[in-house]
């Protein structure tokens, strides 16, 4: 593990907040190749009986990691306006 002892207190806050953003956008790719993935029933040709069991067997989420992706790429998918307001963070 790295030591991040050497930034500033504000080196640290910019970067947090920098990697948070990040996040967000990584996230919502995340979403948006979820709801492809379930389109195509890609996670059926390799075996799994269900998205849940897709995250978290194939890509090793935990249960409630796995479960709110899901919803929110369902949410995603039927309601369109919300990719906006969560690409925006409203």
């Amino acid at each position: 593990m790295r030591s991040l002892s050497g930034l500033s207190d504000q080196e640290l806050l910019n970067r947090v907040k920098e990697l948070a953003a990040r996040e967000r956008a990584v996230t919502l790719e995340i979403l948006l190749h979820l709801i492809e993935v379930e389109s195509r029933r890609l996670h059926v040709d390799l075996g799994y009986a269900s998205m849940f069991d897709y995250c978290t067997r194939h890509l090793r989420y935990s249960s409630s990691a796995a479960s709110r992706r899901i919803q929110a790429a369902r949410c995603v998918r039927d309601y369109p306006e919300v990719y906006g307001m969560l690409e925006k963070n409203d």
